[in-house]
């Protein structure tokens, strides 16, 4: 009986994104994206340089729709792997229909396949795991901190928090030692896996430290002349949205 609500109610939920959609005048927006650019650069392409151009254009449209047939099939495979637990009214609110179609754009604009994961969990854990009664001011936050920072600046911070939890367990005096520690372990982890230097590593960190999600350590320490960055509370409430479902499975 579940599967059967399940169903009806994502039969629903489609229909009611496709009217939202030409509410919203859905081709003037595809013009104005991304990807309704790409199609713009194609045709130009083909005129300047022919040989390559029409390689493209041949090509374009069909990749376009590949690959928004793999993210919508990802976000809609993310309801149904919540089908056991979910209640079928809680996909028929005007925030979660308004929602799952701004989170769609933003899967068919993305250039990297690699946080359609990170987007899909998201979604799921707020919107299906939880009840937030039609308050979207954090998911669209944390969706907007998807669409701004690189898969890399993501992966680094999860890097950097993973040793920092495995410091956490060490017994070490203060704060400056167990950051000091952790911070040594990823910088070797960086350079290793994304061929980063450290003064390199340096500038991304302070680059992402604005999104909150990490501080450069500060204090009188002896002998401590700053660059070490930390993972933020705030980056780790996200993280756990972004990551798995962290509702209690009964």
């Amino acid at each position: 009986m579940m599967g059967i609500k399940m169903e009806n109610g994502i039969e629903q939920l489609e229909k009611n994104v496709k009217d939202w959609e030409k509410i919203e005048r859905r081709e003037e927006v595809i013009r104005n994206t991304p990807l309704g650019g790409l199609k713009s650069v194609a045709f130009a392409l083909a005129q300047e340089v022919p040989v390559l151009g029409s390689l493209v254009t041949e090509t374009i449209d069909m990749r376009i729709d590949e690959h928004q047939s793999k993210v919508k099939k990802a976000l809609i495979d993310t309801i149904l792997d919540y089908e056991g637990i979910i209640e079928p009214d809680k996909i028929e609110g005007v925030s979660f229909l308004i929602e799952y179609a701004k989170t769609q754009e933003v899967l068919v604009r993305l250039a990297n396949d690699k946080k359609v994961c990170y987007i899909c969990n998201l979604f799921g854990n707020y919107f299906l795991a939880e009840n937030h009664q039609g308050d979207v001011d954090l998911y669209e936050e944390y969706l907007n901190q998807l669409s701004s920072l690189s898969y890399r600046e993501i992966d680094l911070l999860m890097c950097l928090e993973h040793f920092e939890r495995l410091v956490s367990h060490e017994h070490l005096e203060n704060k400056m030692q167990r950051s000091q520690k952790a911070y040594g372990k990823f910088k070797l982890e960086a350079k290793k896996r994304w061929k980063v230097s450290e003064k390199q590593l340096e500038g991304i960190m302070m680059s992402i430290s604005k999104s909150g999600f990490c501080k450069e350590l500060t204090g009188i320490y002896l002998g401590y002349e700053g660059g070490i960055f930390y993972t933020t509370a705030y980056f780790q409430h996200f993280l756990r949205y972004i990551t798995k479902r962290f509702l209690t499975e009964e």
